[in-house]
């Protein structure tokens, strides 16, 4: 008995010695096997495997881009909040926080002194940079001024939907709007019919030209095809019916709106090669778009974290295109938890590389330290943590406007002449101005371009001269200004006492002479307005000029339709007086003639009012928009046409606009009486003016 346990036992040790003798080879392969695996996959990211297409597998290169032109004179406002540099080092600091080190980002157009001429510039400097790069490189170019970067762009995922969903194609986000081919100039806009319903939500269906991706050897193919059809549509590069049909009936790339977003469109609905795609299921970007009204139909909602979330895919969008949305885009950057850490300054040793550029082909390097001055970064620290109280508008008194403006750029009009009117003295013989947009603008119901059609787009001064009116400098002495807002005081005879009196509107100003006065020197005339019938109204008019704002600036009624607009023809062809000379607005657009943006045009005291109130809108978190009567104030301020300036009409209130004339007609939701009343009253208050100037409520 004990023998037969004995041998038991030595059988069950042999047993286990055995199982344990397996096992450890077992283990012993596993590590092998898994050292192989490793050792592979090391091979693959080092020298990679060819696919069918030429692309390898396994390592992964990838460059992040953006086109930047800006003239030097834009280059030295880093530190103004708002500024195009501003929004450039944002940019640039939300990509470096977000991917460290780990990422190859290139700026193009920075190094170049060849002048932007159009989007087209844009294309073929992407062309230069993707011929420079190796086949299998994934190229993503964005806008540098409101694509927020807010996640780690994940190489792998793209190459895996270039590969198998989007082969052989450049990859552009999608957007809800139909621009610009929802013009009737194009085709009617019967071009955004031919886009297919979308296999995912319709807030992506329409290409938009801002972000995009692809192999860099797609990209190339796709802006050859483009620049070869800039300046007339090529027949071989379309589908014959779609040809014949619609793009015979199109403009040209070089005479439309958005040209790299308007072409690359048009080959996408009717090329032969399939070679464009969208991003439909915002599987890679998303577009929030800062263009639609809708403010309550917000794609993303902010996490905790403060980083957006997309309501439609259910995930958080590593890159999202705000399309001109300049004040989205900064409540959006703010939240950010880089943005707020206090320690966010590690990565400002960061390296950029700039170029290749069409005119150098070489490539430099600059620290984003020495790019974006600190100073200027710091200014994004000011700008950033302001705190947005719900009763911020109501209580923007004096008090909250020097401690939240810079109360120097305030006052700064009065320290700067700029005269942006058609007279003899704000012009030289042998030059060339403008009053109106290289390209015709669009046709839209509040754009009203149709009343200029009788002026030459350049205006030769040596021809002409004799013909313009001659205002010099102080000339009309003591003005005064009167807006559209009530004056509840009995003013009229002070406003008549005046040497020069300038009216945004004279209705029925027999029923209010009292307190608005009768004298008329200087009449604005909106193309919008219906003019006064001066027989109509007993009041006196001796009428010596007339004021006619930027030709083609947006002045009117967008909620007015076209057929609206022609209804009322009558409502937007200028009655005017004749034998009164029309002091015409000039455009400022600096060295570059060939710029021609689409809208906005606009003059130094345009640029100013803009500044001004992009920054109070972002600091009281909703959209503010100055009125026609502070846009025109600041301009009279800046020519010094007059001594001195008594501004009336400014109430601080909301209510009937043009004296109550017209119930229906209220100031809109986006003006703010009280705000401008108190930017008013700060330089009525001021002891620092060289200038004299009065607020009369």
């Amino acid at each position: 008995m004990l023998r037969w346990g004995t041998n038991l036992c030595s059988l069950k040790r042999a047993h286990w010695i055995k199982r344990s003798t397996s096992l450890l080879y077992f283990l012993i392969l596993y590590v092998l096997v898994y050292k192989f695996y490793l050792l592979k996959i090391q091979n693959l990211q080092s020298v990679g495997i060819n696919n069918s297409d030429g692309t390898k597998e396994g390592k992964c290169n990838f460059v992040l881009s953006s086109y930047v032109w800006l003239p030097d004179d834009k280059r030295l406002q880093s530190g103004i909040d708002g500024s195009l540099m501003h929004l450039l080092c944002t940019y640039l600091y939300n990509i470096i926080s977000s991917h460290g080190s780990d990422i190859d980002l290139r700026l193009i157009g920075w190094n170049s002194r060849i002048k932007f001429d159009g989007f087209v510039s844009k294309v073929r400097a992407i062309k230069e940079l993707a011929d420079s790069l190796e086949a299998d490189t994934i190229l993503m170019m964005t806008d540098a001024f409101d694509v927020l970067i807010q996640k780690q762009v994940s190489c792998i995922h793209i190459r895996t939907l270039l590969q198998s969903k989007f082969k052989g194609k450049m990859v552009f986000v999608g957007e809800r709007q139909c621009y610009p081919l929802s013009r009737r100039k194009y085709a009617k806009g019967k071009a955004c019919n031919d886009y297919p319903i979308s296999e995912g939500d319709n807030r992506s269906r329409y290409l938009n030209g801002g972000s995009w991706v692809g192999f860099v050897k797609d990209v190339s193919t796709a802006c050859k095809i483009f620049l070869e059809n800039f300046y007339s549509w090529k027949k071989e590069h379309f589908k014959l019916n779609d040809y014949q049909r619609i793009v015979t009936k199109l403009p040209s790339i070089q005479n439309s709106a958005g040209q790299d977003q308007y072409g690359f469109a048009i080959m996408y609905l009717y090329g032969k090669a399939q070679i464009i795609a969208i991003d439909t299921l915002s599987e890679i970007f998303i577009t929030s778009s800062g263009y639609l009204t809708e403010t309550n139909s917000s794609r993303t909602l902010t996490t905790a974290d403060g980083f957006q979330f997309d309501t439609v895919t259910k995930q958080i969008p590593a890159v999202i295109h705000y399309n001109a949305g300049k004040l989205e885009y900064l409540r959006a950057v703010k939240l950010l938890p880089w943005m707020r850490n206090k320690d966010r300054l590690l990565h400002r040793d960061f390296s950029i590389k700039l170029g290749p550029d069409l005119d150098n082909p070489n490539v430099s390097h600059t620290e984003f330290k020495d790019f974006c001055p600190a100073e200027s970064f710091l200014n994004l620290d000011k700008s950033f943590v302001v705190k947005k109280t719900s009763n911020f508008i109501a209580n923007f008194t004096n008090e909250n406007l020097f401690r939240s403006l810079n109360v120097s750029f305030l006052l700064s009009i009065f320290e700067t002449e700029y005269c942006g009117f058609l007279v003899r003295e704000c012009v030289q013989l042998g030059t060339r101005h403008r009053l109106t947009s290289l390209k015709r603008p669009p046709e839209l119901a509040y754009y009203n371009a149709s009343v200029y059609n009788d002026f030459p787009t350049y205006l030769d001064i040596s021809k002409i001269y004799s013909l313009i009116p001659s205002i010099p400098k102080n000339a009309w002495g003591s003005c005064a200004f009167i807006a559209s807002g009530s004056i509840r005081s009995s003013l009229g005879s002070m406003i008549d006492s005046h040497d020069t009196v300038v009216r945004i509107s004279a209705t029925r100003l027999s029923e209010f002479k009292l307190y608005r006065g009768c004298k008329t020197d200087v009449l604005l005339v909106k193309p919008h307005r219906k003019m006064f019938d001066n027989d109509s109204d007993p009041c006196k008019q001796e009428l010596k000029f007339y004021w006619e704002p930027s030709a083609v600036y947006t002045y009117g009624n967008p909620g007015r339709t076209l057929s609206q607009k022609k209804k009322y023809r009558n409502n937007f062809f200028l009655k005017l007086k004749e034998n009164v000379p029309v002091i015409r607005t000039i455009v400022d657009y600096g060295e570059n003639d060939k710029l021609s943006p689409p809208y906005p045009l606009s003059d130094r005291a345009a640029t100013y009012v803009e500044r001004l109130f992009d920054h109070i809108s972002v600091l009281s978190g909703t959209r503010i928009v100055p009125t026609s009567g502070f846009r025109f104030l600041v301009q009279l301020i800046l020519s010094r046409r007059c001594r001195s300036l008594s501004a009336f009409g400014f109430s601080g209130m909301k209510e009937g606009v043009y004296f109550r004339s017209n119930s229906s007609e209220k100031v809109n939701d986006w003006h703010n009486p009280e705000i401008e009343h108190s930017i008013l009253k700060l330089w009525s208050d001021s002891n620092k003016l060289s200038y004299k100037f009065k607020l009369f409520s």
